[in-house]
């Protein structure tokens, strides 16, 4: 079911989500973001099977990374995030810890899914102390060596290049560089 929020004005990501989640119903929650489409029409049914039978929290998969150029819409060869996806196999590790949060290896939030609890829960910790930067919940559930696994499948088609994480605007790095420290004076 898809839930709109009835927020008045726009708070930021991090508000905007936190205020969805209250509409929201369900075991699982998949936020989208404008450009971002399901890979293909059996994506959820297959990752949420995925996620009962693992019994994980949290899950990402990958995405395909597209680009409008009129009058076609062009692929982006990039690697897929993170690199290192074999750590992710439910049993939280140094080696895990560290790729992810010294050296940056980080999860696609457009690719994650979440158990619906484990998100609003999330979300409430960071509404207030972050404005953008959703997807660094990922980072807190890392940090607390939470059972997070990847889904070996296509899961979007993700817009790059317009988005405030892929920009090359001035103004989102350093607003994105304030929810980082942000979520790290919460770690």
């Amino acid at each position: 079911r898809l839930v709109f929020s009835n927020c008045p004005c726009n708070g930021g990501t991090c508000k905007n989500l936190y205020e969805a989640l209250k509409y929201a119903s369900g075991r699982y929650v998949k936020p989208f973001s404008p450009g971002d489409m399901l890979y293909d029409a059996r994506v959820l049914h297959d990752w949420a099977a995925y996620m009962d039978r693992t019994a994980c929290e949290v899950s990402f998969g990958d995405a395909v990374y597209y680009q409008f150029a009129e009058p076609h819409i062009r692929i982006i060869p990039v690697r897929n995030a993170p690199v290192q996806r074999q750590l992710f196999t439910g049993r939280p590790s140094r080696a895990l810890f560290v790729d992810y949060l010294l050296t940056n290896d980080t999860i696609l939030g457009a690719a994650v899914m979440m158990r619906a609890a484990r998100m609003r829960a999330d979300s409430a910790r960071i509404v207030g102390r972050l404005k953008y930067a959703e997807d660094y919940m990922l980072r807190i559930a890392v940090f607390e060596k939470r059972d997070i696994r990847y889904f070996a499948r296509r899961v979007i088609w993700y817009e790059y290049g317009p988005g405030i994480s892929t920009t090359q605007n001035e103004k989102w790095r350093v607003r994105l560089q304030q929810d980082f420290e942000a979520c790290n004076a919460i770690l």
